[in-house]
């Protein structure tokens, strides 16, 4: 090296392993792979809460309307035809951030639930007229 004046490296590229460049780009490879994982999850993300966002049904409620109240301790066997909603109450309050306070029959003993958690009762609209048929065998 010194006839040709050379310089003598003992760190080179051609044995990274020696002079650690193996590590350094592995750990630059890992960061930029970390980076380009963390961009697609925060995609899939906002794409996942898009879809849900566009699925939600909003309720509004109005005082004095009739409801359903979601039973959501009934879990554990409720039987065939035993049904989940418990009810109707009656809506006493609307609040703006989604809550509403419904009684069941005084005012005075009204609870506040979340309106996500209640729909509308149509029970009282129906026309309920019997009709009876005498039937003979003969």
């Amino acid at each position: 090296m010194e006839k040709y004046h050379g310089n003598h490296r003992i760190v080179t590229t051609y044995h990274p392993q020696t002079n650690g460049q193996a590590e350094v780009s592995n750990r630059e490879i890992k960061r930029i792979l970390e980076k380009v994982a963390y961009d697609n999850n925060k995609v899939y993300k906002e794409k996942v809460k898009r879809w849900h966002d566009r699925r939600l049904v909003r309720k509004s409620f109005v005082p004095g309307q009739k409801v359903l109240l979601y039973n959501s301790r009934l879990r554990l066997f409720p039987g065939k035809f035993k049904s989940r909603w418990s009810g109707p109450f009656t809506v006493k309050t609307v609040f703006p951030h989604g809550a509403v306070e419904i009684f069941d029959t005084h005012p005075n003993q009204a609870f506040k639930m979340n309106g996500h958690i209640l729909k509308h009762y149509f029970g009282d609209t129906a026309n309920r007229e019997v009709v009876s048929a005498i039937l003979s065998i003969t």
